[in-house]
């Protein structure tokens, strides 16, 4: 038996089919995929998930598998992205300049990120998830509207419960000193203050 219909469940039946089980799936909503779904409104087409995730060899195997590499569609790395706030668009910022302009945040989150890797580091003791970090470094306002969108796009992940190490590993390996770009492109952040890695 399997909970949930999910990509995550609908994976793991499809395992259990290749082993030759039977298995049952459960769904309480009446539609299989979770939170990825599709839709069309007025003329366009949306799609609700993670947008650019990191596929690893086995997603693509999965594809693969399913025969469903003519419906996988890339995406546009020169595309414009745009996160919204009170009702308004504004440009996803990519850079220092970006940053300076956007209206996502105010004047002190700018001042806060831009002035990171010159304060010093004081890391706590025990375990941080990623919304503690940023919150004690940023604020609420650069968690909600520069972090959250960019750990939702990519990873549909959930802030509150995602230990900052153990997801960014691969990029600190190697790097003894100076500061690391951290969860946004343009987010400077030193590496002796990263949180650990929270338990399974």
């Amino acid at each position: 038996m399997v909970i949930g219909a999910g990509i995550t469940g609908l994976a793991c039946a499809f395992r259990l089919r290749q082993l030759g089980m039977r298995p049952l799936v459960l769904e309480a909503s009446g539609k299989a995929g979770g939170v990825i779904s599709t839709a069309r409104r007025n003329g366009f087409l949306f799609e609700a998930g993670p947008q650019s995730p990191r596929f690893p060899q086995s997603v693509w195997t999965l594809i693969h598998e399913l025969r469903l590499e003519d419906e996988f569609v890339a995406g546009d790395p020169r595309a414009k992205r745009y996160i919204l706030r009170n009702g308004q668009l504004h440009r996803a910022p990519f850079s220092a300049s970006g940053l300076l302009t956007t209206g996502l945040v105010g004047l002190k989150a700018k001042y806060l990120l831009l002035s990171e890797v010159f304060r010093r580091a004081c890391p706590p003791a025990g375990e941080e998830s990623l919304a503690e970090f940023v919150r004690r470094k940023f604020g609420d306002e650069v968690l909600d509207y520069l972090v959250d969108p960019f750990i939702q796009r990519s990873f549909l992940a959930t802030r509150e419960k995602w230990a900052c190490t153990a997801r960014f590993r691969h990029s600190l390996n190697g790097n003894k000193v100076g500061a690391a770009w951290y969860a946004v492109p343009f987010m400077h952040i030193k590496l002796s203050e990263l949180p650990m890695p929270r338990s399974p």
